[in-house]
């Protein structure tokens, strides 16, 4: 099990000869030599996210399909998810979860779109989290769609494209990064619009947090445990 490290650490002076005396002098050269230290901007995350990790490619599989109606423009993202993992949610749940957001980007051509709409999220129990106590996290798992919608003027696009970065985890184990680049040149009206939302409106904006379930999540894979990291 391994747990999020970060501090900063400040100097005040040269420090004690004993912890300069192994110093490999033979490597970078004498002190009154050296180069003037360069400040290096810190990755703190999944090429990007909150913490250290590494790239990878995840346990899941996105298919991007689009239909177009009028000036308007709708897009689904089914996602399968292998049995075993979960997929984080786009917001984690408690500030002490442990966990990386799924982020989606949309492009296409003079569209101007919405927010990305999830699928209500499960809520999984983390045995530790940030501050050190059992907390929990908004994880999806088995497959889900998600759901934007756009508008254009003019000429339809004639393809769409999503950027996906997320985290895939066992439910009890390791977590790979998870990143997909997926796009679609034929637009279409299929089976995976039968759950598209009527009253989705193009609209800018932060998403609003989910509630916390009332029920039991009815996942097909739920995490729970110690979180993990290989």
């Amino acid at each position: 099990t391994c747990y999020p490290y970060a501090e900063t650490v400040e100097s005040k002076g040269d420090g004690r000869d004993k912890y300069w005396e192994d110093f490999p002098t033979e490597q970078w050269g004498s002190a009154e030599k050296a180069a003037p230290p360069v400040e290096q901007p810190v990755d703190q995350g999944f090429g990007g996210g909150e913490f250290g990790f590494g790239g990878g490619s995840g346990n899941a599989d996105a298919k991007l399909h689009y239909r177009v109606a009028g000036q308007t423009i709708d897009v689904a993202i089914a996602i399968d998810i292998d049995e075993g993992w979960h997929l984080y949610h786009r917001e984690l749940g408690p500030p002490d979860a442990i966990g990386y957001p799924t982020k989606i980007t949309l492009s296409a051509r003079g569209v101007s779109w919405g927010e990305v709409v999830f699928p209500e999220p499960h809520k999984s129990e983390q045995s530790v989290g940030l501050e050190g106590d059992p907390t929990w996290i908004w994880t999806h798992s088995g497959e889900i769609t998600l759901f934007a919608r756009g508008s254009f003027d003019g000429d339809a696009p004639t393809s769409v494209r999503a950027v996906i970065e997320g985290l895939t985890c066992e439910d009890q184990g390791s977590c790979v990064p998870w990143n997909s680049d997926v796009s679609s040149r034929a637009p279409g009206d299929g089976p995976v619009f039968a759950s598209f939302p009527s009253n989705l409106a193009v609209t800018t904006g932060s998403p609003a947090a989910p509630a916390e379930p009332t029920t039991a999540p009815t996942a097909t894979s739920e995490s729970s445990g110690a979180v993990d990291y290989a």
